[in-house]
């Protein structure tokens, strides 16, 4: 059998102690840091308070006729960031029945349960012009060698993100002299103000 010295044994029974004893204390240390750390956060924001300050903001509708905001957009408080737990706008969506100056609520809420809210005016705007789709059409003059048409006929399926209010024609009555290919332009507006057009052709054929 082979012999172990006594004091190789301490040795190494010692060391083997030291170094967990060393590990324990670390970890320990570690831990206590992370507690000590976060009760001084915890204990700071309690003296704090909460000064939520929202902003006047414009937001657009897209194409589909929505418009969304996010706490940040309203968001003009000067609060120290390791302290929020939670923040929210509300409402948040909008749509184009909502067009015009519509309140929101932002609030805000600390890690030790506080919040407070503000308030804050959103407007909410339409600047899309319409979506114009034409068709050319054929007409034919009467006896009095006349002939109208009607935005109705020139459509093609025009649409808005919101509604349209109105269509015309930038030529609508034809005569002797409109023999032939006409290019006009179909005109949409919708409920607020904004404006769009696209051209077609109508061709136009005295009576045989």
């Amino acid at each position: 059998m082979k012999k172990i010295y006594l004091p190789i044994l301490i040795a190494a029974l010692g060391f083997g102690y030291l170094s967990a004893q060393s590990t324990d204390e670390s970890i320990g240390s570690l831990n206590s840091s992370d507690d000590a750390e976060y009760a001084k956060l915890y204990k700071s924001s309690a003296n704090e308070v909460l000064d939520v300050v929202a902003k006047d903001i414009k937001v657009y509708l897209n194409a589909e006729g929505n418009a969304v905001i996010h706490p940040e957009d309203v968001d003009n408080s000067n609060i120290n960031s390791d302290i929020v737990y939670s923040m929210s706008v509300f409402p948040s969506e909008f749509s184009a029945s909502d067009i015009g100056e519509k309140l929101v609520n932002l609030k805000v809420k600390d890690i030790n349960g506080n919040q407070q809210y503000s308030t804050s005016t959103v407007t909410v705007i339409d600047n899309l012009e319409p979506n114009v789709v034409t068709k050319n059409i054929r007409v034919q003059l009467n006896d009095e060698g006349v002939a109208s048409i009607d935005a109705s006929q020139i459509d093609n399926g025009s649409s808005d993100n919101c509604t349209i209010a109105d269509m015309s024609l930038s030529k609508n009555t034809f005569g002797l002299g409109d023999i032939g290919s006409n290019l006009i332009s179909l005109i949409v507006t919708d409920e607020y103000g904004n404006t769009g057009e696209a051209m077609a052709v109508v061709i136009v054929t005295n009576q045989n």
